[in-house]
């Protein structure tokens, strides 16, 4: 069941100390980030981060920055582009209140933030697409948006992975299938 949120980027009024995504170490680190830095590296310009609120409350963040990639890493979309470092938008963090987890936040956040920002510095400044330094646990989350892993990881080990922004095009151009409970593609036509 999907909730009614307003997706915005985070404002100095925001409280973000009551958000938990979770008590492992892993979503500690992310609550830890947006109740301490999150608004800190927005004024610095380094980073930023946009929250999905629902009746006042923050459901969700997600944080992304401008960056690029090694084209060796990413052979199939980077042809023809030499071999110099190439444009790609970083979804740095992304974490659901433990309390709005399962209701589409997530999904909403991809496609609202993540999806709409490549598109837009794919138009004005160039972008291949979205690179996320995935967490063991969240890479089948990622998969099911069609982003593949750039190497071979172990269990314990941070996964880099890539969705172009062809992808995201292509997807943009159906917006029905751009839908929480849809795969932006098939599994078969992910390259990678």
């Amino acid at each position: 069941m999907n909730i009614a949120l307003e997706v915005r980027r985070l404002s100095e009024r925001d409280l973000t100390g009551s958000f938990s995504a979770g008590t492992d170490a892993d979503h500690v680190k992310l609550n830890l980030f947006f109740a301490q830095h999150a608004k800190q590296n927005q004024r610095r310009a380094v980073s930023a981060t946009h929250v999905a609120c629902t009746n006042g409350a923050i459901a969700g963040f997600v944080t992304i920055v401008a960056g690029t990639i090694d084209p060796a890493d990413i052979p199939n979309h980077a042809k023809g582009l030499g071999r110099y470092s190439q444009p790609v938008l970083v979804l740095a963090r992304m974490a659901t209140d433990a309390r709005f987890q399962r209701k589409g936040v997530g999904d909403q956040l991809m496609r609202d933030v993540v999806f709409a920002e490549a598109l837009s510095m794919g138009e004005r400044l160039g972008c291949l697409g979205v690179y996320v330094d995935s967490k063991p646990g969240a890479i089948t989350l990622y998969q099911r948006y069609g982003f593949a892993a750039l190497h071979q990881a172990e269990a314990t080990e941070s996964t880099g992975m890539f969705l172009p922004l062809k992808t995201i095009r292509s997807a943009a151009a159906r917006p029905t299938q751009v839908v929480a409970s849809v795969p932006l593609v098939h599994p078969d036509s992910a390259s990678t």
